[in-house]
C-alpha cells in the first residue's frame, strides 16, 4: 500500500477546520449588586465578561466571583459565597429585566432557605 502524502496547501486548511475557534468574549469594567435573600454580596465595581452563552463577574479582588448561564431567556446563577475557590451555589429560573436577572423564588440547589436572588450589571 501506497501512502499519499497531503499537498502543503491542503495542510494548513484540514488544521483550520480542525481546531475550534477561541469563544469571543467582551470584558467591561462595571458596577455589580449581588444580593440573595436580602442580603448585598457585591455592590461594587467589577469584572464582567459577556461570552456568548454565559456571562462571568468578579469583584472585591476576585473574593466574590460567579456565573450566569443563559438558556432561551432562562439564567442559572452559580456563585462561590465569598469564600469558595469555585462556584457551586446554584439558583435557577432567573429572568432579565434590564441590567438585571432575578427570581423572588429561585431556592439554591443545596439550600432550601435561599429563594430569593438578583444581579446586576450596568457598564460604566
Amino acid at each position: 500500500m501506497k501512502l499519499r502524502l497531503i499537498p502543503a496547501i491542503v495542510a494548513p486548511l484540514l488544521l483550520v477546520t480542525i481546531i475550534p475557534t477561541p469563544v469571543r468574549a467582551e470584558t467591561l469594567n462595571a458596577r455589580c449588586l449581588l444580593q440573595i435573600n436580602g442580603t448585598t454580596y457585591v455592590d461594587s465595581l467589577c469584572n464582567f465578561t459577556d461570552y456568548s452563552d454565559y456571562d462571568s463577574f468578579s469583584a472585591g479582588d476576585a473574593q466574590v466571583f460567579g456565573y450566569l448561564y443563559r438558556n432561551e431567556g432562562v439564567g442559572s446563577l452559580c456563585w462561590n459565597k465569598g469564600r469558595y475557590n469555585k462556584a457551586e451555589a446554584c439558583f435557577e429560573g432567573l429572568t432579565r429585566s434590564g441590567a438585571c436577572w432575578s427570581n423572588p423564588n429561585a431556592p439554591e440547589r443545596t439550600d432550601p432557605f435561599v429563594d430569593d436572588v438578583k444581579l446586576c450589571a450596568w457598564a460604566l
